[in-house]
């Protein structure tokens, strides 16, 4: 939503800084440059860090389950593995 909002260059921007250091998140070591990869390799689609978040916990959990309504988004993006997600509640 961050990127309708704002516009795709100012999403850039946020997703260097987060890459960077400049916001102090409480993730794992690698957490916010994970998440950057993510969102940068779907961009063509405008996933912003929260989804790609999502994606990298998921890694990070052992799981293939995602809970969300945002079908447009997951349907199309994957664990790291390349396996699709199962989505909950859609998918129960």
């Amino acid at each position: 939503m961050a990127g309708w909002l704002t516009g795709s260059a100012a999403q850039a921007a946020w997703r260097r800084d987060l890459a960077a250091g400049v916001y102090g998140i409480n993730w794992w070591r690698t957490a916010a440059v994970d998440s950057v990869a993510i969102a940068e390799k779907y961009s063509d689609m405008a996933v912003g860090i929260t989804d790609a978040s999502l994606v990298m916990l998921a890694d990070r959990l052992g799981t293939d389950e995602i809970a969300t309504l945002d079908q447009r988004h997951f349907r199309v993006m994957t664990q790291v593995s390349g396996a699709p997600f199962r989505l909950l509640p859609s998918d129960a």
